[in-house]
């Protein structure tokens, strides 16, 4: 904006006063779009007002739409899935892992910080984490159930290190964890750490396909394995490359980055 400068700090957004940065959204919320307003800012210790500043809606990339497309797809293989095989021991297994996708991909808080942003922001951090471990679960008990998962609740070690991140992110962002680093950067931190776990649990969860189809004689049972095989791996490859390396080294997500969502839809259909 004109004649603010960096390092400036924000007083007042009209008359609502800043106090703390989760102010400034839910200030713009209550004022109309290209609308004028006045900003009172501090500089050197001198404070001074800003007038005739316009607000305009921040655009918004088109591909989050394709995000609910494949959200909707996921639920609706999951639903149809579950319905016509609900006798399948692994039927209600795959549609809470198509629920959880679903919650991931279609959450999507709107800015005014209410409630219900609060809601959507939370579920989709704890579908985000948890959905590649019920992947991984999936992935591993469908046909040939490993040593270490036969002890009763022994599956619950999978969702350990999601349940660990998910209360990382639930202290940095109440404040109780502070750190010597900005919130914003804090927060872009997590957002990579929690993209590089979710990849690793759904390649973990291919690899475990493979495995078994490459032990298992009984030919009903391969072919289901190869398709779950070929479909994790399809759905994920492409993703992998064009979003989640390039987002891991510090790359701002570009829209063909967002779009490369689409390929996912070919983990359920596979």
């Amino acid at each position: 904006m004109a004649g603010i400068r960096l390092g400036d700090q924000v007083l007042k957004i009209q008359s609502f006063p800043i106090r703390k940065a989760l102010d400034v959204p839910q200030a713009l919320w209550q004022l109309p779009l290209l609308g004028q307003t006045r900003y009172t800012l501090r500089r050197n210790g001198i404070d001074f007002q800003k007038d005739n500043i316009f607000i305009q809606a921040a655009p918004r990339d088109s591909a989050v739409f394709y995000q609910y497309a494949v959200a909707f797809a996921y639920l609706g293989i999951g639903l149809f899935v579950y319905y016509r095989r609900t006798s399948a021991a692994k039927s209600l297994h795959f549609f809470v892992l198509c629920l959880a996708s679903f919650i991931a991909l279609s959450f999507h808080y709107s800015g005014k910080l209410n409630t219900f942003d609060e809601l959507m922001y939370w579920g989709n951090i704890v579908a985000g984490l948890f959905a590649p471990a019920i992947f991984l679960h999936f992935c591993l008990t469908f046909h040939m159930m490993p040593d270490f998962l036969r002890r009763r609740r022994a599956w619950l070690v999978l969702y350990i290190p999601s349940t660990l991140l998910f209360l990382l992110t639930v202290l940095a962002a109440q404040g109780i964890m502070t750190f010597s680093t900005p919130l914003l950067e804090v927060r872009w931190f997590l957002d990579r750490v929690m993209l590089a776990f979710s990849l690793v649990l759904y390649f973990a969860g291919a690899v475990a396909l493979g495995v078994d189809f490459a032990h298992s004689e009984d030919p009903v049972i391969r072919r289901q394995l190869k398709f779950l095989r070929n479909g994790a791996l399809v759905g994920l490859a492409p993703f992998a490359l064009i979003y989640g390396l390039p987002y891991l080294f510090g790359a701002v997500p570009t829209h063909l980055m967002n779009l490369s969502v689409l390929s996912m839809v070919l983990i359920p259909l596979k």
